[in-house]
């Protein structure tokens, strides 16, 4: 029973699942898988949390553990109750193009009905998709007042495509521990779902999730991704500012 070292706690869309899975396969990491990846626990509220702490704890054992949820990073209450319990553990926070990651958002909306199957993407009708691309508005208003930069690693989802051995193991230094060479394989994640979520059959059958890619893809008009990229421009701009390096992949407005 303890505390994990490290949690995924962001951002959604940007295959933190992939990383969770992937880090699991290293003999010195244990993860939370609970009914789906997401632990969702720092969301609660302050009595739910003080009255459910053991049980929380009862899910990391072993040399270094760690849990996901995507959405810690959006709410600033979260980081502010992973830093009063949990002030040493380490964040790391998944990024990808907010253009990608705008259309993946809106096929997850797809999925649960929110939005009709056969609707087009446009910008200025689909924003809830967009605001949770602006990275750096987040990270400065909800994570940074309550989490040290020294304590934050960013994995970028468009480096990992590439070389993902290597993108997992700068994440294996991050945590402190010796790299293993994953065998990775591309997959599609909707093949195993069935309708269902089988993390934890997937993860005990040692199967290895790179970067998906999604059965469908949104349908967006030229002058649609234009302003999509438009918008984001100027706020990728102080996001790379911020970490100190430019992430190339982003800089144009079909989200390569």
């Amino acid at each position: 029973m303890k505390f994990p070292e490290f949690i995924i706690a962001g951002f959604g869309r940007c295959g933190t699942s992939a990383l969770l899975l992937n880090l699991g396969q290293h003999p010195d990491i244990q993860v939370s898988l609970p009914n789906g990846t997401e632990t969702r626990f720092w969301n609660s509220p302050p009595p739910h949390i003080k009255a459910n702490l053991n049980k929380y704890k009862d899910r990391f054992y072993g040399k270094i553990s760690g849990e996901k949820t995507p959405g810690y990073s959006l709410r600033p209450y979260s980081m502010q109750n992973i830093q009063k319990y949990i002030p040493d553990t380490k964040i790391i926070l998944c990024l990808r193009n907010p253009v990608n990651r705008a259309f993946s958002h809106f096929e997850l909306h797809k999925r649960f009905g929110r939005v009709p199957k056969y609707e087009v993407y446009t910008f200025d009708k689909h924003k809830i998709p967009i605001n949770e691309g602006i990275f750096i508005n987040y990270i400065n208003a909800c994570i940074l007042p309550f989490i040290p930069r020294e304590q934050i690693y960013f994995h970028i989802m468009e480096w990992a495509k590439k070389d993902f051995v290597k993108s997992i193991g700068k994440v294996h230094e991050f945590l402190g521990i010796e790299p293993y060479k994953t065998k990775v394989e591309t997959t599609t994640l909707e093949k195993e779902k069935s309708g269902e979520q089988h993390y934890m059959k997937m993860f005990e059958n040692n199967s290895n999730y790179y970067i998906w890619s999604q059965k469908t893809y949104t349908k967006a008009e030229e002058k649609e991704k234009q302003k999509i990229y438009n918008f984001f421009k100027p706020h990728n701009k102080k996001l790379f500012e911020f970490l100190g390096y430019e992430i190339k992949e982003w800089n144009n407005e079909y989200g390569q």
